[in-house]
């Protein structure tokens, strides 16, 4: 039928376009500044639910610290109360931003794991350059 033929191409021009927008959008997705990291980390430390405030501040956590943004990587890590989910948080941000160059930072961020066998790795790495 030539009516269904009609909507199914007017459809598919829509679905092509919309495509094309979500694409461009995509690419022109500006990174976070250091202003909207501490206003991601302001709203996170707001969530009144343990799991999703902790898992909500993992997120911020590698973003920030993918970003050098040290300060709210530091803050993110210091606010997750459960304390298995913040070592691990913490030991993965310290790697990333020793791998990053921020030797001093990467330290500071290691030093709020709590076991203490964690934490000496860590820092082994991180003295190491690794």
């Amino acid at each position: 039928n030539r009516t269904d033929l009609s909507m199914i191409t007017t459809a598919m021009k829509y679905l092509i376009l919309l495509l094309v927008m979500m694409v461009l959008s995509a690419c022109n997705k500006k990174p976070d500044t250091s202003t909207q990291m501490g206003a991601r980390l302001e709203a996170a430390k707001s969530i009144s639910d343990p799991n999703l405030r902790n898992a909500t501040l993992n997120e911020i956590a590698n973003d920030a610290a993918n970003a050098k943004d040290i300060v709210v990587t530091a803050n993110a890590v210091e606010f997750i109360s459960d304390a298995n989910l913040k070592n691990a948080v913490a030991s993965t941000c310290a790697q990333t931003l020793s791998k990053k160059g921020e030797t001093k930072a990467a330290t500071e961020i290691a030093q709020q794991i709590s076991d203490s066998n964690l934490r000496n790795t860590i820092l082994n790495q991180i003295a190491q350059g690794h």
